[in-house]
């Protein structure tokens, strides 16, 4: 599963959109959200300037 999300930490100054507070996150939040309902993470990119990169998989029950 890939998940895109505004980053909630820092947007650039230039950044062309200006987005409400609540269509935002931060890399922990979107961790704690992710982690807490199954899935684990495989990677996470971080070149998108204003975005979140991370990919997830359902993780594997013990």
């Amino acid at each position: 599963m890939a998940l895109i999300e505004y980053r909630a930490e820092k947007m650039p100054d230039d950044f062309p959109i200006k987005l409400p507070r609540d269509h935002q996150m931060t890399a922990i939040d979107v961790l704690r959200e992710w982690l807490g309902s199954g899935f684990e993470l495989i990677e996470y990119h971080d070149f998108l300037p204003a975005q979140h990169f991370f990919i997830f998989r359902k993780a594997e029950v013990k």
